[in-house]
């Protein structure tokens, strides 16, 4: 049997499929807004109205990148009650980690960045088990309602805004790694140099949602029973 020449039609037929569809997705994220809001909305789901307030931007330009995010499969909006809510994908968590990799490993302004601010063991820190009293206490910086809305199986929520108040109740004799909302987020940059001021032994890890999710390291809250999806205008 003579082997059909490659790519033959039907094969480029697949290419030129997938291409446009990886061309959607980059032109869906290829505003630097509409990253960002997704990122945002990584760390909890959030309305629109709450969007808006976040980043400073109107209802109606939020409203317009989020359609464009929804039709590219990477953002989904579900009703609650009277407002709609809008969460991640399950299929667009790895495109999210790859990107942000990429970035890292490409960006010689992101890497010269996160030389000067952050130890070179932030990035190398071995995953603590859940329920190890041998290992590092492991504190989640962020707000109450993004570590509510999942966060490493180990981790304390201590809030950046709290931690001078929770500085007596933390261990002198056990090392603390302190995670926020991603390997470039400052907030957990801040907590490690509050805490080792105080004569704590603590170390920034940097992961975040994106991160743990793709690991399988991360604690979801089950859904709330009245969630039904939106049909997207």
């Amino acid at each position: 049997m003579q082997t059909p020449p490659f790519p033959g039609p039907a094969h480029l037929a697949v290419l030129r499929h997938v291409a446009t569809t990886v061309a959607e997705t980059g032109k869906a994220l290829a505003a630097p807004a509409r990253f960002t809001l997704v990122m945002l909305v990584a760390q909890a789901p959030r309305t629109v109205e709450a969007l808006a307030t976040l980043t400073g931007s109107s209802v109606a330009i939020v409203s317009h990148h989020l359609a464009a995010l929804r039709r590219a499969g990477l953002l989904r909006a579900e009703r609650r009650g009277r407002t709609s809510v809008h969460s991640v994908t399950d299929a667009a968590w790895p495109v999210l980690r790859g990107l942000i990799a990429f970035a890292a490993e490409t960006s010689s302004e992101l890497r010269l960045g996160a030389q000067a601010v952050y130890a070179p063991d932030a990035f190398d820190v071995v995953d603590p088990a859940a329920g190890d009293a041998a290992g590092p206490l492991v504190l989640d910086v962020r707000a109450p309602d993004e570590y509510g809305n999942g966060h490493h199986p180990a981790a304390q929520n201590v809030p950046l805004a709290t931690l001078v108040g929770a500085l007596a109740g933390l261990p002198r004799d056990r090392d603390i790694l302190c995670y926020a909302r991603g390997r470039f987020c400052p907030l957990s940059d801040v907590a490690v140099g509050l805490l080792r001021r105080h004569g704590i032994r603590a170390r920034r890890w940097a992961v975040g949602v994106v991160e743990l999710r793709t690991s399988g390291r991360w604690t979801s809250p089950d859904p709330p029973p009245d969630r039904t999806p939106e049909t997207p205008a």
